[in-house]
């Protein structure tokens, strides 16, 4: 980490992080700029349009000479469109993607905490490429990643950041534990919550900001801005003594 320094928080992932800093929509890139506004520097690295494939490639440029605390990695939601599609990125090589990005970003730091976005349902009378059941098997994937993350013989990888968590935005229908079913509920992305039939509108924005920072409380509390406030600054005030110790000046 950036010991003594501002903390450094890195946002990746296509239009759905381009996009959150509209101010229009209340972005929840926004709001996690004016959470961490005392005690980190948010950095929006998202490109309009971007899959795996594209930003596995464009990684290593989009850090630069950065070494962020924490990465928000939000990919998928192209990857997903129909197969024959420019952005479509098969499950295997969606897998593999997200793979090499997460050893790419422990090479830069390896105490660095990375978010997972999960994908997003789509309204599919807007978007009629893009499907729900087909953005959920993307999910799958990112589930499946995070479960096995310390278990490179299971991902057939070297090593990944170990502080990881996976913010899911499917709801909790397909959870056992009915505490943390509720909880997913609160976070699940539906059409209403997106304007275009795609991305998020001021319902969707809210749900994800309080996702993600609900979930660094609770899995990364030393990053979070709740529990980690920096120093109030005073300034001394110049009384009339000190001014004549100045000459009277």
């Amino acid at each position: 980490m950036n010991a003594g320094l501002r903390k450094k928080i890195m946002l990746l992932g296509s239009s759905m992080t381009e996009r959150s800093f509209s101010l229009e929509y209340h972005g929840w890139g926004a709001a996690m700029s004016n959470w961490y506004a005392r005690s980190a520097d948010v950095l929006n690295r998202g490109a309009g349009g971007y899959n795996s494939k594209w930003l596995r490639k464009c990684l290593p440029v989009l850090l630069g000479n950065e070494i962020p605390d924490m990465a928000v990695l939000f990919i998928g939601n192209n990857d997903a469109v129909q197969e024959g599609g420019e952005q479509h990125v098969p499950l295997v090589e969606y897998k593999a993607n997200i793979i090499a990005i997460l050893e790419h970003l422990h090479n830069v730091n390896n105490d660095m905490a990375v978010l997972l976005i999960s994908t997003t349902r789509v309204n599919e009378h807007m978007k009629p490429n893009s499907k729900d059941a087909r953005r959920r098997r993307y999910t799958e994937v990112l589930r499946f990643i995070h479960r096995n993350r310390a278990r490179p013989e299971i991902l057939d990888c070297g090593d990944l950041p170990q502080s990881m968590a996976l913010v899911d935005l499917w709801g909790g229908d397909s959870c056992n534990d009915s505490v943390l079913a509720a909880r997913l509920d609160k976070y699940s992305i539906t059409a209403d919550d997106l304007h275009d039939g795609s991305h998020l509108n001021i319902s969707g924005n809210k749900k994800m900001f309080h996702a993600i920072k609900d979930t660094i409380n609770s899995e990364f509390p030393h990053l979070s801005p709740d529990f980690n406030q920096p120093p109030t600054l005073r300034t001394k005030r110049t009384s009339s003594s000190d001014l004549k110790g100045m000459g009277g000046m």
